[in-house]
């Protein structure tokens, strides 16, 4: 098995960026973002260590993930890979401590759907289908088209997507969500010895689903990002 470096995606992820909202020194006060979302990084683990500075990378809409990881492509020799051996890994680039309170990433949502309107969004949404193929490894097996795409990608989206659920008053409001994380996002394979945990996260401010990457441990470079998948699965 070989790995070779592959870019992350910056101008994707820098064009599916939403514009934040900000106060006059650049980033809003960090008491009201505390005051609507304590709660919900309480329960999803996330240190207090990483408030300050998720609070502002979300104003400023800084995905940097880019200047500490590598995505990395596996070349797996002829009948060497296995069903479920990733394509991708991720890499650590720089040392990375648990007491930096800088080690705390977005990770943006590439789709967010219900499984009513999947299809529809699909259908709908110019270049969606295609790059969720693209992200899937659809694209790399067989040339699809039309219908045969739209099912490739609803037959593939349970391998990569995840979910949380709204707090709500009715059985409908409280419908699972499911999202697709971005090309970085979904790159960062499994592991039930993880070193970093995702988790997902949703900023008030915009009423849009992301993913908090930050580290379990100290990592040296070279070093493998991996994540649990069953942690990706939240009530907000």
């Amino acid at each position: 098995v070989q790995t070779c470096a592959l870019p992350i995606f910056t101008s994707l992820i820098t064009f599916f960026k939403r514009a934040a909202r900000m106060g006059s020194n650049g980033v809003a006060p960090l008491a009201p973002f505390l005051a609507q979302h304590r709660a919900q990084l309480e329960g999803a683990g996330v240190p207090q260590l990483y408030w300050p500075t998720l609070h502002t990378k979300l104003a400023r809409q800084l995905f940097d993930a880019g200047n500490t990881f590598s995505i990395m492509q596996v070349e797996y020799a002829e009948g060497e890979k296995q069903e479920g051996d990733p394509r991708f890994v991720v890499e650590t680039l720089t040392d990375i401590s648990l007491e930096d309170p800088e080690q705390i990433y977005l990770v943006d949502h590439a789709w967010t759907f219900q499984t009513s309107t999947a299809r529809a969004q699909l259908e709908q949404t110019p270049g969606l289908a295609e790059r969720m193929a693209r992200l899937m490894g659809l694209e790399g097996e067989e040339c699809l088209e039309g219908e045969e795409l739209l099912e490739g990608v609803l037959r593939e989206r349970w391998r990569f997507a995840q979910t949380y659920s709204l707090g709500g008053a009715t059985a409908e409001e409280r419908q699972p969500v499911w999202y697709v994380m971005d090309e970085f996002g979904s790159s960062v394979p499994h592991s039930c010895s993880p070193t970093v945990r995702m988790v997902p996260f949703l900023w008030a401010a915009d009423g849009l689903g992301y993913s908090l990457l930050f580290p379990t441990q100290a990592l040296a470079p070279g070093s493998r990002a991996t994540r649990d998948y069953e942690i990706g699965r939240a009530h907000v």
